[in-house]
């Protein structure tokens, strides 16, 4: 960018910056300093959110229990005062008899929390009482720091224009791959983007030397509290630190190595014609095999840095959603650093077609993204697991006067809005 555009450039970042700082200080500043940072469940619950969480669900399996049994005393009449005795029996024990197959039909999903390990629905009935006293719900977390909001917000920022980077180095291999002519007019746009990976994979390279502060699973690594809960546990073979990092390192340095030459293979045809043919079967091979490894590569990262902060959560088809943002965010960006650069006369050749195929492209992703967002999310309303549901109903529910929920209602629906409604009806458009 030149003249008016650099200085406005420079300006959002600066303000970027300033508002980063002082929403983070201002943060900071509201919470009341702590003797340690983090916490268990075991310690008051106004703490933590995710003990909130497990506390305000064990209270709500306790009144389902004391209704099951207020509800078998007032069917003998004459006992008076001795049925109520019952009933408040009822309430006050947590012995898990009798409420399994009563307890999945009234809604486990949308109106509790995590069941842990020893609990899927209403099916597994009398088991759900002994998982809580076996320490399914002794989960070690962490409490949100002015720290934590930080680096969840650098998460967040380097996640997403990461995500551009890996969209446009998709486009050019099954463009590649496909032999596609029409894309040779625009192509070097997305090779340009695709050179921010190596920038953005050092935010995450970085981070590394963060993940207690951010992910439960290596805060409980880093201070050997496995048994503190039993489902994390299970996953220690693949949630680790070094076979995380590993994994961080190799994904993001195979993709900087494959834009790398690709993008260098491109060049060389332009330069040197004569062996232009050479160079095309280069980038047609390393292409193929890319998108083989891609589509593995790619689902486990979006597992370990965005779904691992929730080591509770399930969903196989959360790498396909992310995909499907990665690529509508990349065909956006295409679209508009495409046209204003033939607005300042470059690429020239680049025609109203080549724009509507990106354009294309961008209101297909949308379609595709919608599509998965809504299958992820039918399929967990459906099956009414608290393991997979309380990622919903922690976000979208608003009627927890103690602040048990995040209350995101506003970005939930809003979710749907922006992402969907408003592109589906712009970009649909003649």
């Amino acid at each position: 960018f030149k003249g008016a555009l650099r200085n406005i450039a420079f300006g959002l970042i600066g303000i970027g910056i300033v508002l980063l700082l002082v929403g983070a200080f201002m943060g900071g500043s509201s919470n009341e300093p702590s003797e340690s940072s983090h916490s268990l469940i075991e310690q008051p619950k106004e703490e933590n959110l995710f003990i909130r969480v497990q506390n305000v669900h064990q209270a709500e399996t306790h009144d389902q229990e004391g209704h099951s049994a207020g509800a078998h005393t007032e069917e003998k009449p004459g006992e008076g005062d001795h049925g109520e005795k019952e009933e408040h029996h009822g309430e006050g024990e947590h012995e898990g008899d009798g409420h399994g197959e009563d307890h999945g039909k009234e809604g486990a999903l949308f109106n509790e929390g995590d069941h842990g390990e020893s609990h899927h629905g209403g099916a597994h009935g009398g088991e759900h009482g002994e998982g809580h006293h076996e320490g399914g719900h002794h989960a070690p977390v962490h409490e949100i720091t002015m720290g934590t909001r930080v680096l969840a917000n650098v998460l967040l920022s380097g996640m997403y224009f990461f995500l551009i980077g890996c969209g446009a180095l998709f486009f050019l291999a099954i463009h590649t791959v496909a032999n596609g002519g029409w894309q040779t007019a625009i192509r070097r746009v997305p090779e340009a983007m695709t050179q921010y990976l190596a920038i953005g994979g050092i935010v995450f390279l970085v981070m590394l030397f963060f993940l207690p502060q951010l992910y439960d699973w290596a805060f409980i690594e880093k201070n050997n509290l496995w048994d503190e809960d039993p489902l994390v546990a299970t996953k220690k073979g693949y949630l680790n630190t070094i076979f995380f990092a590993t994994r961080t390192v190799l994904f993001i340095g195979f993709w900087v190595l494959v834009a790398t030459l690709l993008r260098r293979w491109s060049i060389a045809q332009d330069s040197n014609p004569a062996n232009a043919l050479g160079f095309f079967r280069k980038e047609n091979t390393l292409s193929a095999v890319f998108i083989i490894i891609f589509a593995i590569t790619f689902c486990l990262f979006s597992f370990d840095w965005l779904k691992s902060l929730e080591p509770h959560f399930f969903s196989t088809i959360y790498g396909v959603k992310m995909f499907g943002r990665a690529m509508v965010s990349a065909m956006v960006v295409m679209y508009f650093i495409t046209a204003y650069l033939r607005r300042q006369g470059h690429l020239k050749h680049v025609t109203n077609s080549h724009m509507h195929d990106i354009g294309g492209y961008a209101f297909g992703f949308t379609i595709f993204w919608s599509y998965v967002w809504l299958a992820q999310y039918l399929l967990i309303w459906y099956s009414n697991i608290p393991e997979e549901g309380m990622y919903y109903v922690k976000r979208y529910r608003m009627d927890d006067p103690n602040g048990t929920y995040l209350g995101y209602a506003f970005f939930f629906y809003g979710n749907i809005i922006i992402n969907f409604l408003i592109p589906f009806l712009g970009l649909i458009a003649p």
